[in-house]
């Protein structure tokens, strides 16, 4: 695999899948940082290339290899969520199967299944030629005003060491991510949400949490780059919650022409009470069905996840 990135033209975000890729002088991890599942959030792709630039004239503090990919391509030069489907929902065994067999040489095929074959080859190529272990984090940002905080399957010391809110349960309510599916790669893997898309410090928390991943995987040490030290501090600071650790209880999925609003001035992590009016639909109003925090309202016109129910863990 090059260790080379193409630049995009004025018109594009992105003109190749690969962002950048940066080897270590010594041998450690490859961590591989997507970005731009949805074409709506293009902050991770943004700071990956400030990352992965300042990593390769300091490639003396880096072990193992970075790569930076970038999801959605189509999607994000049109600056939309997606084309025709959501590229971070198809991730299921009968969408991989359909095109491993060739279903991509027929006609009339999704945007996102091309899209989908091309990360499936890249990640096959990776788990080929690049050493264990293999870490993947999915870098997004939301639509409703929010801190960031990271998604996880499984509690270990992450809580522990990311000063942000954990969320657990994803996995649970949502299917087809690609998350999910690098996991079942053997790829130890993590969610980033960096906070809300049209927020110009998405970027900032996005370089935060990508150099904080490295020294957690193994790649950089905290002593080697000054900017660790500070962004772990900038870091802690914008959440009461940091360190704590929360439990999707409920997911409001979205009916097709079900008229779905949400109602204006939620955030992320804002505290709702059970029957308390959430949204609307063409029946009527949607309420809470028990009480905790709500989690990622819609905001947005593609998606069918309405907003989640969080609760925190005893």
């Amino acid at each position: 695999m090059s260790d080379t990135s193409n630049t995009p033209t004025s018109q594009e975000l992105v003109s190749s899948r690969i962002i950048g890729s940066v080897r270590g002088t010594s041998p450690g991890p490859t961590v591989v940082f997507m970005s731009g599942m949805h074409g709506n959030e293009p902050a991770g792709v943004l700071a990956l290339r400030e990352v992965l630039m300042a990593l390769s004239i300091r490639t003396d503090a880096l072990a193992g290899k970075v790569i930076g990919v970038a999801g959605n391509l189509k999607a994000l030069n049109l600056k939309q969520r997606y084309i025709q489907q959501d590229l971070n929902r198809m991730w299921l065994p009968e969408n991989i199967q359909r095109v491993q067999n060739g279903y991509m040489e027929k006609e009339g095929i999704d945007s996102e299944f091309f899209e989908m074959r091309e990360i499936l080859n890249l990640f096959q190529e990776i788990k080929e030629e690049e050493e264990d272990p293999l870490t993947f984090v999915d870098l997004h940002t939301t639509s409703a005003p929010s801190v960031p905080f990271v998604g996880i399957r499984y509690v270990e010391k992450q809580s522990e060491f990311f000063p942000l809110p954990i969320i657990c349960g994803l996995d649970d309510f949502l299917t087809g991510t690609l998350h999910t599916y690098m996991d079942e790669l053997n790829f130890s893997s993590a969610v980033f949400e960096a906070g809300a898309s049209d927020d110009p410090s998405s970027v900032e928390w996005h370089k935060a949490f990508i150099f904080l991943s490295l020294v957690y995987a193994g790649c950089l040490k905290e002593d080697e780059l000054p900017q660790v030290k500070q962004f772990y501090q900038k870091l802690s600071h914008i959440s009461p919650d940091r360190h704590k650790v929360f439990d999707i209880v409920f997911r409001y999925a979205i009916e097709p022409g079900e008229g779905f609003v949400m109602d204006p001035g939620y955030m992320n992590f804002q505290e709702i009470q059970e029957g308390q009016q959430l949204a609307k639909n063409k029946s009527g109003a949607i309420t809470a069905p028990e009480s905790g925090r709500i989690f990622m309202p819609l905001y947005q016109k593609q998606g069918d996840d309405g907003f989640f129910i969080i609760q925190e863990r005893a």
